[in-house]
């Protein structure tokens, strides 16, 4: 079975003599090639900090490095590459890809990018990374009719390409046009994830916008690109009555909804002809409708929907416990992040709910993806990378204590890891049994 193995607490990497409630926070996640090392993200501090995982039942605090506003990092070979946001505002947005040799953690050279950078990939030839631009919008912009947060909202986002050979000082950045794609906002493109397969292809999805486009990275060229398309839901709860000391109301799975964008946000190739999408949803349109189908799907590269996960991953998620009933209005269980990769001979696609704090592994051997573990982590699971070696990284990115001081509370950032084990940190200890027509479980 996969199970916990070891912990690390962000706050391990502070410098020394540093306030312990200095608030830390670790986002997204990579690997070294060997495996021995985690790199991830903190934006609250502005950091890039590094992990002794080799052996994954004591991780070990390696350090960190300050770089400015981190949104993302990558490992290619000797390098780390890191995306920084450098943006003014919402519409002077700009931004840049800091270039570390890894083992002297130096700063090699700095790239400009076209725009305020999300995710960054590194291709599994190590030709190529991608970095997608999002050029988010301004949530609180209200339009002439009162409406907040609509898109289109200049500027457009972009896929920018780096061609990784030779000395980093010689890399030069090029984009891919991803305008005039999507049937939400065509002017308007926000990539919020990219991936990468063993074709030197990039999948990237634009979750506001609900559509997805695969990038040759030699060309620049949009090889296929196909809305994420919508979803019907029976059998969900999307009442918050807050009742009860936490305001939390009942979960109550007997509601439905119709033609939910999915509006992914992570993905992962799975192989090079499909890969899989977490459907979290991140907008409310004109007519006050939210996307997120609350569950994942794998495509096909020409549109075609090969699985989705429908009511399963929410019902997965309730049945240990984990069901974020404050969130049932929008987006219930919330995945967001993903991983693909093999453990002890077996290949998993993990899920992770931001909200729930836990992270669902399936098993992809079979003709559909079967439901093998649920792996509870620190609070909101954002990165997730398998290493070769088979232990799954995950970080957790919310600390207590980057909060108002009248509000905080105790749970600090967390990386937890997992891997193949002998059943005797198996996880949950109770499950709930289904009821009624749906097979929905009990809460």
């Amino acid at each position: 079975p996969i199970e916990h193995l070891g912990s690390f607490f962000v706050t391990a990497n502070l410098a020394e003599g540093e306030d312990t409630a200095t608030p830390t926070s670790a986002e997204i996640v990579d690997v070294t090639d060997d495996g021995a090392t985690a790199v991830y993200t903190d934006g609250v501090a502005g950091r890039v900090g590094f992990v002794d995982i080799s052996d994954p039942t004591n991780p070990q605090p390696l350090g960190a490095i300050e770089v400015g506003d981190p949104t993302s990092a990558a490992v290619a070979g000797e390098y780390l590459l890191v995306s920084n946001n450098t943006s003014e505002d919402f519409v002077n947005t700009s931004g840049e890809l800091l270039v570390f040799d890894l083992a002297s953690r130096g700063l090699l050279t700095t790239l400009a990018l076209s725009g305020q950078p999300d995710a960054v990939a590194v291709a599994p030839s190590g030709a190529y990374a991608a970095i997608a631009i999002e050029n988010e919008r301004d949530e609180d912009l209200e339009d002439a009719d009162g409406n907040a947060g609509l898109i289109p909202q200049a500027p457009a986002g972009t896929l920018d390409i780096v061609d990784l050979a030779g000395d980093p000082s010689e890399w030069a950045v090029r984009s891919a046009d991803l305008t005039g794609l999507a049937e939400t906002a065509p002017d308007d493109p926000e990539p919020e994830f990219v991936d990468i397969n063993e074709a030197d292809q990039a999948v990237v999805t634009m979750q506001e916008n609900n559509h997805i486009a695969v990038v040759d990275l030699a060309s620049g060229d949009v090889v296929s690109h196909f809305s994420a398309g919508t979803v019907d839901l029976d059998g969900i709860d999307l009442s918050e009555e807050e009742v009860g000391p936490q305001e939390n109301g009942f979960i109550e799975f007997v509601e439905s909804r119709e033609g939910i964008r999915r509006e992914p946000d992570a993905v992962k190739w799975i192989d090079d002809d499909s890969f899989a999408t977490a459907n979290e949803g991140d907008y409310e349109d004109a007519d006050g409708e939210e996307g997120g189908s609350r569950g994942f799907t794998i495509f096909n590269v020409d549109g075609t929907v090969e699985y989705d996960s429908g009511t399963g991953f929410e019902y997965a998620v309730a049945s240990v416990g984990h069901y974020p009933e404050g969130r049932s209005g929008n987006k219930g269980a919330e995945p967001e992040g993903l991983a693909v990769g093999t453990i002890d001979g077996t290949d998993y696609l993990f899920v992770a709910s931001e909200r729930g704090n836990i992270v669902a592994a399936y098993d992809l051997s079979g003709e559909t993806p079967q439901l093998a573990a649920l792996l509870p982590t620190g609070m909101g699971p954002e990165g997730l990378v398998v290493t070769e070696g088979g232990t799954l990284v995950v970080t957790a990115e919310v600390d207590g204590f980057d909060e108002d001081p009248d509000d905080q509370f105790g749970v600090r950032s967390l990386i937890t890891l997992y891997g193949a084990g002998d059943g005797s940190s198996a996880y949950p200890q109770l499950m709930s049994a289904s009821a009624g027509d749906m097979g929905a479980p009990i809460p």
